[in-house]
């Protein structure tokens, strides 16, 4: 035969041709129309079968979709989970420490605190966060998940240390914006690795458990000052 078009092929020697006609859900057509210039016969049953394999195949594909999104996670799978939920955690623990702790560290006499102190403190931590937003991505990508989000909660364990030992706002407001630096990073450090150990299939459910160790952290940086109180 002579394909004139892909989707209007013209059928030597009877000048026959064959239309795809649009299906009910916007996919391909369910079935071929013959049109023939000189009064043609009926479509042939090929084109119908054709369809109806695809067809097939369409819906033994979402079945294998749904069998491979019920998987169980591997060892690997779980390990990376047990490493990376309580890490997260205890990062946002400390990064929200600060914010709940704050009314009790501008009470204590001892620190001295002004609300001119408060105001360096804060946005010395907003200022530095902002750029650990802008090169968290970029650090992922050149260093590796694993590697920035190992690096960056070495960071902020350390820095949040040297807060902890100090009374100047001055060296207060540096550490604090050094931690906040890494702070940018865990994101999408986390979601690197999360990407590397889950297909498609299944990150959407991992992501999802992960992402709430952040919450768990808010939560039990908010309930240690007030116990403290």
């Amino acid at each position: 035969p002579h394909w004139s078009d892909p989707l209007e092929p013209t059928m030597e020697p009877t000048e026959r041709r064959w239309k795809m006609v649009p299906s009910r859900c916007g996919r391909p057509a369910a079935r071929a129309t013959a049109v023939a210039a000189g009064g043609g016969t009926a479509a042939p049953p090929v084109g119908e079968a054709a369809v109806a394999h695809l067809a097939d195949s369409w819906v033994a594909g979402m079945s294998d979709s749904a069998a491979d999104a019920k998987k169980t996670w591997s060892a690997g799978q779980w390990k990376a989970t047990a490493l990376m939920y309580p890490s997260y955690a205890a990062a946002i623990f400390g990064r929200t420490a600060i914010d709940a702790a704050l009314p009790a560290m501008i009470l204590d006499p001892a620190n001295g605190f002004t609300p001119a102190d408060t105001a360096t403190l804060l946005s010395t931590g907003v200022m530095f966060y902002s750029f650990g937003k802008l090169f968290g991505g970029a650090a992922a990508d050149k260093l590796g998940g694993a590697t920035t989000f190992a690096c960056t909660m070495l960071n902020s364990g350390l820095m949040l240390f040297l807060i902890s030992s100090t009374r100047s706002i001055n060296a207060m407001s540096l550490f604090w914006g050094m931690a906040r630096l890494g702070g940018g990073s865990f994101w999408p450090a986390m979601n690197k690795v999360t990407a590397s150990w889950w297909d498609d299939k299944q990150f959407g459910q991992a992501w999802s458990i992960l992402t709430t160790s952040s919450r768990v952290g808010a939560m039990m940086s908010g309930a240690a000052p007030a116990d403290g109180l």
